[in-house]
């Protein structure tokens, strides 16, 4: 929270949870977040940076070891399993999920 997550004070965290970016992820109440879980609001491709929100609805679970990526939404009361990849389409340009492509790298 300190950092810029906008974290409810209802969500259960692991205290080791670490997130790339904290101002882009948001987790809503009563969400269980398991330990192992990534969130990547950022990732960086050849030539691209894809930067995105990550959001978990309220009493949402989050399975061990999952990984949610730029743009991610889990919806209100879904259940993740453990080891799951959660993600965008690198070539969705959703207000949610912005791809920007470097000026000093060649285009492929």
């Amino acid at each position: 929270r300190a950092l810029g997550a906008d974290l409810a004070w209802s969500a259960t965290v692991p205290p080791d949870m670490f997130v790339r970016d904290p101002i882009l992820l948001r987790i809503e109440e009563g969400a269980r977040i398991d330990p192992g879980v990534r969130f990547e609001t950022v990732t960086y491709t050849i030539g691209r940076i894809n930067v995105g929100r990550v959001t978990v609805g309220s009493s949402a679970s989050i399975g061990h070891g999952s990984m949610l990526m730029p743009g991610a939404n889990v919806a209100h009361q879904a259940r993740v399993g453990p080891a799951v990849l959660i993600g965008t389409d690198e070539s969705d340009e959703s207000p949610r999920t912005r791809s920007y492509r470097s000026r000093n790298l060649p285009s492929l």
